[in-house]
């Protein structure tokens, strides 16, 4: 995973029971180099909060040029 060069955005739940929040976390640190941000979701946020989801999704992709400005 280090060797991504492209912006990485990685979202985890913090009541995710199927990975934990503890494995998104360190790979966090390993990797400074990406955005990191918790959700009050579960595993699948895109469905069970996507309003926050794409909160900080949407911001992320117009700082990296990745969406055209609103």
């Amino acid at each position: 995973m280090a060797a991504l060069t492209m912006p990485v955005l990685l979202a985890h739940g913090i009541h995710d029971r199927l990975v934990p929040v503890a494995s998104a976390r360190a790979a966090a640190a390993r990797l400074p180099h990406w955005t990191y941000v918790e959700l009050d979701s579960g595993h699948v946020p895109q469905l069970e909060h996507p309003a926050e989801l794409a909160a900080r999704i949407l911001p992320w992709l117009r700082r990296h040029d990745l969406l055209p400005a609103a």
